[in-house]
């Protein structure tokens, strides 16, 4: 039994090892795939998540313009071969998520790259050969060790899209201003800039600006030259007023400025006749201008923490509203003219992407509200603001109406009574008759 015993563990034994011997490194597996891009020519390789140390120089041999994608991505990479450069023809590389510490020069050589994804590395500076990437479009720089921005990149004629959230940089350097020719998207969120460039506002073509969690103190007079700007992220600063300039930025649709250290706004905010979502929660506001009711398109408004004691009557002007929040501030009345914001009827999920009810009034000093109007809804409560005593009238109403109709029944039925008795009595025989 003993002996049975050995026999099999020394089997076991044998048959492991040749397992480990079969099972193939993820170099060797890396080599593999490239081997079987140089005969069928794909249009896309995808190395990722093998746990790739190094990278097999034979990459350099996929030169194949048919070849559009190569996805390195979420691996254990700290280095590229220099053969990564006679990737002549590709136009996407991915190469997030992985340990680099530097790129190589010769990638400079990628003359029909279009995006290149740097994210979530150890980078803090990128070659000079970068700016040859004239056919660059999009540059992911996120989640990586950059304390400034690659004065490479201004040199990206080309450029539209530049992600470079969640680095280290404490400023932006006037000479960004040379990728105004096409830069949309800037994304810069989640560093440590105390300004922006007064020149900020050449970036003329900028559609997005984000620029949340940093720690700017104010904006530039030039921001307001940004006129095709859709959306700006100012979120969790320490901006305590907005530039009137603001005003001029007529393709406005999204506002977010929320946990700053806002006292007020500009008067002429009303002029963002575009604008659809503004976001203003935590900060510092006493009072909001009249002109706000001028936002004809805004559905969503946030408003919550504030120091508010009052809301102007013209928000009853923004019929587009969707969402109202003036959650914690220290308001003593709603005003009548909310009861006319009739979309907040149709609840957020109408026309915002929030799950939420659409009006949310709760940790204000306003006097409490009868039972019956918070247990009849949204619809409820926006009919008693709008006239409370009406509403006290439609419910007495609608109490005694029942009563009402039980006596006016009953009136009815006394008088038909009386009627038909009326007519089926007999008449008295007159005097004199026989």
């Amino acid at each position: 039994m003993r002996l049975l015993i050995i026999w099999i563990c020394l089997l076991s034994l044998i048959f492991s090892v040749s397992l480990a011997q079969d099972e193939k490194t993820p170099y060797e597996i890396a080599q593999e795939r490239i081997a079987e891009a140089l005969e069928s020519t794909p249009s896309r390789l995808d190395l990722s998540g093998l746990g790739l140390t190094e990278l097999p120089p034979e990459i350099g041999q996929l030169t194949s313009p048919y070849l559009d994608v190569i996805i390195l991505s979420n691996n254990y990479l700290v280095e590229l071969p220099e053969t990564i450069g006679e990737l002549i023809y590709l136009p996407y590389l991915h190469l997030s998520q992985n340990y680099l510490t530097h790129v190589p020069a010769s990638i400079g050589n990628l003359s029909n790259l279009r995006m290149l994804s740097l994210s979530d590395n150890q980078l803090s500076s990128l070659p000079e050969s970068i700016s040859q990437l004239q056919n660059l479009q999009v540059l992911t720089l996120n989640n990586n060790y950059f304390d400034e921005l690659p004065a490479m990149i201004r040199q990206l004629s080309n450029l539209n899209i530049l992600h470079i959230q969640n680095n280290q940089l404490s400023h932006l350097p006037d000479n960004i201003v040379g990728l105004s020719d096409k830069l949309s998207v800037l994304k810069i969120d989640s560093n440590h800039l105390q300004n922006l460039p007064d020149n900020i506002g050449e970036l003329s073509k900028l559609r997005e600006l984000h620029l949340a969690n940093n720690q700017l103190t104010q904006l530039p007079d030039s921001v307001g030259n940004l006129t095709h700007l859709e959306f700006l992220s100012l979120t969790n600063n320490e901006i305590d007023t907005i530039p009137s300039s603001i005003g001029q930025l007529a393709n406005l649709e999204r506002l977010f400025l929320s946990h700053n250290q806002l006292r007020y706004l500009p008067s002429n905010i009303g002029q963002l006749s575009n604008l659809e979502i503004l976001e203003l929660s935590n900060n510092q506001l006493s009072h909001l201008p009249e002109n706000i009711g001028q936002l004809k398109n805004l559905k969503e408004l946030s408003l919550s923490s504030n120091q508010l004691d009052n809301l102007p009557k013209s928000i009853g002007e923004l019929r587009k509203l969707c969402y109202l929040d003036i959650t914690l501030n220290q308001l003593k009345a709603i005003p009548a003219d909310v009861s006319k914001l009739r979309r907040l009827l149709s609840g957020s999920g109408y026309c915002t992407s929030r799950n939420h009810p659409s009006f949310l009034f709760d940790d204000n000093l306003l006097e409490q509200l009868p039972d019956k109007v918070i247990q009849g809804g949204i619809s409820t409560i926006l009919e008693y603001i709008g006239n409370p005593l009406r509403w006290q009238l439609q419910r007495i109403m609608t109490t005694i109406a029942p009563i009402i109709r039980l006596i006016v029944l009953t009136t009815v039925f006394i008088l038909f009574v009386r009627w038909r008795n009326r007519r089926t009595r007999k008449p008295k025989p007159k005097r004199g008759d026989v």
